[in-house]
């Protein structure tokens, strides 16, 4: 009165080493979950560690009055800039006055080279790599 196994001794060795081979498998699988969880997050200076955020809201950028009045629905982890700051670029993150952009240099007041173009009235006129086109 006992259970009848047909299987030889081959087979029985074969499956122990497949299950144990799957347990190994499955216990790695879970040790290395918890280790990268349990990592700290080491985020540059102004920028603080978020968990699962829309990459759309995540954070401001130079560039952006506020956050956008609608964020995706992904979810992504990672460092994004701390509050009161803004992301440069793709570089690092900024307080709103080092956002701005620096003002255009001031246009000459009169080329040197420059030749005035003849009025064609009621004529269009464009002038392309230094020849004149009259479209009538």
């Amino acid at each position: 009165a006992g259970i009848h196994d047909d299987s030889t001794p081959i087979e029985q060795r074969n499956m122990k080493a497949l299950l144990l081979s799957g347990f190994l498998v499955l216990l790695a699988a879970t040790a290395a979950s918890a280790r990268t969880a349990d990592l700290p997050w080491v985020c540059g200076p102004r920028e603080v560690f978020k968990e699962c955020v829309s990459s759309s809201c995540a954070e401001l950028k130079c560039g952006m009055e506020g956050m956008p009045e609608a964020c995706t629905k992904d979810c992504v982890s990672g460092c994004f800039c701390a509050p009161g700051f803004y992301r440069k670029g793709h570089r690092e993150c900024v307080p709103w006055s080092e956002c701005q952009i620096e003002p255009l240099k001031p246009m000459p007041k009169a080329c040197p080279n420059f030749k005035a173009v003849p009025d064609l009235s009621g004529e269009s006129e464009v002038l392309l790599n230094k020849t004149l086109i009259v479209v009538k």
